[in-house]
């Protein structure tokens, strides 16, 4: 059974909160940067019984998600200026990475942006618990053996 998780790269998340409950949408990340009070997010997404997570872009410091860190399931680090697939990995985003699993060891890790084979192993060593590798699978080649080699080098 697939699992649907939404990741809101949107002014206004809250919006969205409702309509992807209820297709099914069973954890909902939003941005940090976003126009949204973040605390009224959380609890948007906690109204529909979904998991909530919180984004944060490479440029923006991790001080502004640490007053919600305890309220999520997951953090999204972004390895990439968001804008457009294809771009190189930012190396700075690990050491968010590393703060964060040194906080709250527990909390979920997902890597946005940047994700290849050549650095997935460095990673999953600084944290990273869920690898989105959307630009590498459909960039170039078969999908099948692109996945097929970035699970190789992941176990």
């Amino acid at each position: 059974k697939s699992k649907l998780e939404i990741h809101l790269m949107v002014k206004n998340p809250k919006a969205y909160i409702e309509p992807f409950a209820n297709i099914g949408a069973f954890r909902a990340i939003f941005h940090i940067e976003s126009d949204d009070d973040p605390l009224e997010v959380i609890d948007e997404i906690k109204k529909y019984n979904m998991e909530p997570g919180i984004a944060i872009n490479p440029p923006t410091p991790l001080d502004k998600i640490l007053p919600f860190i305890n309220l999520v399931d997951v953090v999204l680090v972004m390895g990439v200026n968001p804008g457009f697939q294809g771009q190189k990995f930012i190396p700075e985003t690990l050491d968010k990475v590393k703060a964060i699993k040194k906080i709250r060891p527990e909390i979920l890790i997902e890597l946005d942006g940047g994700v290849n084979p050549e650095i997935g192993p460095n990673l999953i060593s600084a944290g990273v618990d869920i690898l989105n590798v959307g630009s590498f699978l459909f960039k170039e080649g078969d999908v099948k053996e692109n996945w097929e080699r970035m699970q190789k080098i992941i176990k």
